[in-house]
């Protein structure tokens, strides 16, 4: 295990563990920042509403992730949510605890810093792609970013987040029934299928292939 992991670990060992239903919000607006959560098994999604009530995703939390890090390092608390979107095992410390950890830590602290810068500059992708490509683009990109979250190394993935096409869309900026109709493309082109309601990328390189061809189709 990773030297940072095994200490994120022992330093939650004093934590408080639950098991969370899918779909179920873990906090929100100012309760946001009263706790730090690691995620031993699971996913969570992070998120805003806009005032029409639709979804606007940030970003996916996984095993071994701390959140919600960056609201409480800034010290801000919009109106942000944190819902779970698997059966997920947490383990929760008062902030100020795992603070105090953090100071005292100073390779730690440098850890989660590497990855917060990793996660803007993913966001900057993001948003790039929201705002410059075409819908197929943005679909094929989404999967390859959870292709490899998900890989065992084979070129083959079985996507776990057991995502909807709807929140496929929250996190696109598209409708649902625009992710739909890319999604039936690519299973036609047998870029995807599904198996016992799990969504399986059966090439990952092949997929990547196609995301090479619509890059060189729109700057022909």
């Amino acid at each position: 295990m990773d030297k940072n992991l095994l200490k994120l670990n022992n330093i939650f060992l004093k934590g408080k563990e639950k098991t969370v239903k899918s779909h179920e919000v873990i906090c929100d607006g100012e309760n946001c920042l009263k706790q730090v959560f690691f995620i031993k098994e699971g996913y969570v999604k992070h998120y805003s509403l806009t005032k029409e009530g639709e979804e606007v995703v940030f970003h996916f939390f996984e095993k071994n992730s701390v959140f919600p890090l960056t609201l409480i390092i800034s010290g801000k608390n919009p109106k942000h949510f944190f819902e779970t979107i698997s059966v997920a095992k947490l383990v929760s410390l008062p902030t100020e605890e795992f603070l105090t950890h953090l100071n005292q830590d100073s390779e730690l602290l440098a850890y989660f810093l590497k990855n917060i810068a990793r996660g803007l500059v993913g966001l900057t992708t993001r948003i790039e792609s929201l705002i410059s490509k075409q819908a197929l683009y943005k679909t094929i990109s989404l999967l390859l970013y959870f292709a490899q979250k998900n890989t065992t190394g084979d070129n083959y993935a079985e996507i776990k987040q057991n995502l909807t096409h709807k929140e496929f869309a929250n996190w696109l900026g598209n409708t649902r029934e625009t992710v739909s109709r890319q999604m039936e493309k690519l299973k036609k082109e047998r870029l995807v299928n599904y198996q016992r309601g799990k969504l399986i990328i059966p090439d990952i390189k092949k997929l990547e292939t196609r995301l090479t061809l619509l890059e060189k189709s729109e700057t022909a």
